[in-house]
This record gives structure tokens, sequence and C-alpha cells, in this order.
């Protein structure tokens, strides 16, 4: 199951497009589209006010919160949940687990008409999981651009607003640049100041995942794209082992 997000900021929109197909059906009108919201402890859902056509759901950012999340779901399934107290996130169903992937899309925007589009989904698999978010910063962000963004989602299983750490390091220099406490179950925003573009800075963050999504702007024109996780950049066989080894010295940096 995968859960769907956008990015709102004070200078920033997005228009979310939910399918209501598989990559070779007809639409599937029994999955409705879901909001999830942490409250006290617990996980409110409610079906999502938007509008909708016979292959999509359109969520518009205006009428929502930042930390406002979206799944499919049919009736049964949140009657379901709903009569054993949400607590935690739960793999309702497979209607998103497709090959090649399933996918939506986030379309954000300016008040000039800059706009850029990019895939949300954020896999239900990750929400069970902690772990650090390893990430360079200079492959998506533009130093000639007017400002860089970087919005880090989490969607944790758990109901909570826990805090957590984002840092900026220069790895070479063994340095913490930038830190910054984020949150759980929230779409967090990090500005990117031009002298942490840099090959040698990287994005870590403790003890909780996520999807960092980057944004740059320029002439009011926007880009919008996130990382790969780091394995994807290495191609030798031991890419892991390297990983794994660069992550235990980051956080020796950290601690």
């Amino acid at each position: 199951m995968n859960i769907f997000f956008g990015i709102l900021s004070h200078d920033l929109k997005y228009k979310l497009t939910v399918p209501k197909f598989q990559n070779y059906s007809e639409p599937q009108n029994i999955y409705k589209l879901f909001t999830i919201k942490t409250n006290n402890n617990k996980w409110i859902v409610e079906k999502t006010n938007c509008i909708d056509d016979k292959y999509f759901y359109y969520v518009n950012s205006n009428s929502l919160s930042q930390n406002s999340f979206f799944f499919l779901a049919k009736d049964k399934e949140i009657e379901k949940i709903n009569e054993n107290n949400y607590t935690k996130i739960l793999n309702l169903n497979s209607f998103t687990n497709t090959i090649p992937s399933f996918r939506a899309n986030m379309r954000i925007y300016n008040k000039f008409g800059g706009f850029s589009s990019y895939q949300s989904e954020y896999p239900y698999g990750m929400t069970v999981k902690n772990g650090s978010i390893m990430s360079p910063l200079s492959s998506l962000s533009n130093k000639q651009a007017d400002y860089n963004k970087v919005f880090v989602t989490n969607i944790f299983h758990q109901p909570v607003i826990d805090k957590f750490k984002i840092y900026f390091i220069n790895i070479s220099l063994k340095k913490i640049l930038y830190k910054k406490e984020i949150y759980t179950n929230s779409v967090n925003e990090i500005e990117i100041h031009n002298e942490f573009i840099n090959p040698d800075v990287f994005l870590f963050t403790d003890r909780y995942l996520g999807v960092p999504v980057f944004v740059s702007c320029k002439d009011n024109h926007l880009s919008c794209e996130h990382t790969h996780p780091p394995h994807e950049y290495i191609i030798s066989k031991d890419k892991y082992l390297r990983i794994s080894e660069l992550k235990k010295e980051m956080n020796e940096i950290i601690s």
C-alpha cells in the first residue's frame, strides 16, 4: 500500500492527482481516497473532500493542512480499522502494489505561474522502519537559483509527532555545517543556502527515514525532484557495505 503526500509552504502550493486504476485495468471505483492525520496519539481517518472523475482523484492544497496524507481503500476496510481504534497505520490492501510502480502525481506551483511535477508515493514498508536518510545536497540544488529548499516527508506507522534532527555534514571535513529539529508524520521544509551546495556536503537524519524532495526556483520557474537511495549511486558489488560504513561515519560525526 502506498501513501501519498504533498508539499506546501509560503512560496508553494500543490495539486495531487491519484489514479483510480492500475497499469492495465479499468478504474476501480470501490477504492476511495481517504485522508489520514495524527491527533492526540491516534490516527484520524476520513474520506477526502476532493474533486474526482472517472479516472482520478484531484486534491487541492487550498483546503488541506501541511501534514495530511492520503491513501486508497475500500469503505469496509476503513470501517474495520475504526472499530479497532486506529493506533497504527495498517497495510490495508495491495491495490497500489504494481509493476511498473503505481504512480500518483504531485504538481507544485507558485503564484507567478511556475510549476513542476513529481511522483508522491510513500511506500508502506518505509512507515514501519527506523533509520537514516543520507542524500547529497549538490546533485539536485542549483547555486544559480533564487532559492533552494528540501522538503523531508516522514510518515511513521505510530501516530506520534516526535522530534528528530536533520544535519548538513561536510564528509571531507567531518564537520556539521547545519542542524535543525524536524518532526515525524510531517512535511518539513528546510532552506538550503548556497554555501552548503558542495559535492562534499550531505543531508543526514538520525533515527527516522523519509523522502527528501528538492525544489529550486529561478526567475519563478520551478524544478522539483527527489534523490535516490545512496546505494543507487554506487556500481560496485560491495555498495551496501560502503553505504553502511559511510552512515556509521556520519553517526560518529553527529554523536
